[in-house]
């Protein structure tokens, strides 16, 4: 159910769902920035929408589940679909902060910060090249991510980290660390 819009400049793009659609969704949710999507004029309201979508379609999808824009567009979904769905709530993100398309990595490999003897814990990181993170923002995650393309554990990530995020030394007793540090 994609739609085309149309700029008061004329030019035109294909977006996931429609515009009205995108409107409605928005109208129905709380928050400053949804609200902020609906003051924007109509020209950047598409704007966000167009800059959603392409950003959806950059992303490596399965080639099995969604291997391309119509296959994606056509995934059903309650009442909207999931593509269409995360298109509406990235286009609110890019609305409310415009550098939310250039995040690097929404992983992270810290375990615990300290604040009173200060102490910073971490396990195996979390990485795009790995597989074990993504670059989509958590929402539209949860939205599309289960259509995403699987990475490969041959992407030259270290053992024991493409599978999850546990070492292989965590469970020998011998490179356990004991009081002092």
């Amino acid at each position: 159910m994609s739609d085309t819009v149309t700029l008061t400049t004329s030019q035109s793009a294909t977006i996931y769902g429609t515009f009205a659609a995108a409107g409605d969704f928005a109208a129905t949710m709380f928050g400053a920035t949804y609200t902020a999507w609906r003051a924007l004029q109509p020209d950047d309201q598409k704007r966000t929408l167009i800059a959603a979508t392409r950003y959806l379609d950059a992303m490596a999808w399965d080639p099995d589940t969604a291997p391309d824009f119509t296959t994606r567009d056509a995934i059903a979904g309650t009442p909207i679909g999931p593509f269409a769905q995360a298109s509406y709530e990235l286009a609110v993100l890019i609305a409310d902060d415009p550098t939310v398309l250039q995040a690097q990595d929404q992983g992270t490999n810290v375990r615990a910060v300290g604040a009173g003897s200060a102490r910073v814990e971490f396990f195996n990181p979390t990485s795009p090249l790995f597989g074990t993170a993504t670059v989509l923002p958590p929402v539209i995650e949860r939205l599309v991510g289960q259509y995403l393309a699987s990475a490969s554990s041959t992407g030259g990530a270290p053992d024991g980290q493409a599978a999850g995020c546990e070492s292989p030394f965590s469970a020998q007793s011998e490179y356990r660390r004991w009081w002092p540090y």
